[in-house]
């Protein structure tokens, strides 16, 4: 009826902060790098590559 929310919807709402909280992280460590080197592999000159390979092209970031 209008009082305050039960320990079960607050709980609720807390599990889903949470939950995205942990989603957002591993997308931002893991998936944003792959994601560069995927890139960065696909514009680079075809003629004239700079990197061989994902694991060549990663350790090259890493070191920027």
């Amino acid at each position: 009826m209008g009082g305050p929310p039960s320990d079960n919807k607050n709980s609720s709402v807390l599990n889903s902060i949470a939950k995205g909280f942990m989603t957002g992280t591993i997308e931002a460590i893991i998936c944003y790098p792959t994601e560069l080197v995927k890139t960065t592999l696909q514009l680079q000159s075809k003629t004239n590559p700079q990197y061989k390979g994902m694991v060549v092209n990663l350790r090259k970031e890493n070191r920027k």
